[in-house]
């Protein structure tokens, strides 16, 4: 009579195969929060580089619309160089002065063949708020977050960059913090030349 031997695994390999199992499955739960992690951070840099390619066209729409006019002694578009944060960050607001759209068609309103100006001023500046730089449209009494994360912003007229904006022209530079894939801070910089409204009178 023969003897039958059993086929079946020993202690060692079972322990084996699970020590094993368990790296496998570790590595691949490592490299899909890892995935996971820089997906994350990839929509999220995007989305606010969106917003501040958003906030770059509120600001280059408003622009198109006005035009350099003096009232009441003082000269618009106007800009100041103002420092927020801590430590102090420097940048540039500026203030419009809109043509008047009583009837809201989209056209400015006129009287004697020249643009009526409202009194109402559009401005765009740099605040902090809980440690978040934002960039703000003000108009009246409304305020508007247009981005947040700003790093930086200049609103360059032909005077202050040393007559390299052309004449009738602004240029609008605005850089915004962003995280990368590698989760390193990143700065995007953004910049656009917008042509007036001849407003000159």
């Amino acid at each position: 009579m023969t003897s039958r031997r059993q086929h079946g695994m020993t202690l060692v390999e079972v322990m084996v195969s699970l020590v094993i199992t368990v790296i496998v499955v570790g590595v691949t739960s490592y490299l899909m929060m890892n995935a996971q992690q820089a997906d994350k951070i990839a929509r999220n840099d995007a989305a606010l580089t969106r917003r501040a390619s958003e906030a770059l066209e509120t600001i280059a729409t408003d622009l198109r619309r006005t035009g350099a006019v003096t009232i009441s002694g003082t000269q618009y578009p106007a800009t100041v160089d103002v420092s927020v944060g801590t430590p102090p960050v420097a940048h540039r607001t500026i203030r419009l002065c809109m043509p008047e759209d009583a009837d809201k068609d989209g056209a400015p309103d006129l009287l004697n063949a020249k643009l009526v100006w409202s009194a109402d001023l559009v401005e765009y500046a740099v605040d902090v708020v809980d440690g978040r730089t934002r960039l703000l449209r003000r108009q009246g009494t409304r305020e508007r977050v247009l981005v947040d994360h700003v790093a930086h912003v200049a609103f360059d007229t032909p005077e202050s960059s040393g007559w390299v904006v052309p004449v009738g022209c602004i240029r609008i530079q605005l850089s915004v913090h962003a995280f990368g894939t590698s989760g390193a801070p990143q700065t995007r910089e953004l910049t656009t030349l917008v042509r007036m409204r001849n407003g000159i009178e």
